[in-house]
């Protein structure tokens, strides 16, 4: 049974997620029991990042726009695994976020601007394989694929029997 994330910003202090499937939803958590880790940290560097106010940089950055920020997460959700490490959140100048991952010799950044527009970038410096374009919603094997890739990666350089 599949099921997707909804994200509720209740407040500027709390950020509530729980999984969404057929059927009736009732409480929400902060933190789903069994919730993948990169979720929960992922989820808490986003809420600091949306205290972040217009000019943020002293240079006149926008504000990280709330629907870049779901989105985003909306597409590692359907792309990551309970094992996939959690990115690194950075804000973007224009309001948008990026996920960055410079692990396991991969260099993955999915930026996800304003307007709602996806794009992804890699370079397996394992292979030398490199590519970078537009994510789209006919498109998000792409990123399933080299989340897929990175994660596989990283359960094997853990030290036996560690999670």
């Amino acid at each position: 049974m599949s099921s997707s994330l909804a994200y509720r910003i209740d407040s500027d202090d709390e950020v509530r997620i729980r999984p969404v499937g057929p059927g009736p939803s009732t409480a929400s958590e902060p933190e789903e029991p069994g919730a993948p880790a990169w979720l929960a940290r992922t989820v808490r560097a986003i809420h600091e990042l949306r205290l972040l106010g217009p000019n943020w940089d002293t240079r006149g950055a926008s504000a990280l726009d709330e629907t870049a920020m779901l989105l985003a997460l909306e597409l590692l959700h359907g792309a990551a695994s309970r094992d996939t490490p959690p990115p690194d959140v950075v804000p973007t100048v224009v309001g948008g976020i990026q996920l960055e991952w410079h692990r396991s010799r991969m260099d993955i950044e999915l930026d996800v601007s304003p307007d709602l527009r996806a794009g992804l970038y890699w370079l397996d410096r394992e292979s030398g394989r490199e590519w970078e374009g537009p994510l789209t919603l006919r498109r998000p094997r792409e990123l399933a694929e080299v989340i897929e890739e990175l994660t596989a990666r990283t359960v094997r350089a853990r030290p036996h029997g560690a999670r």
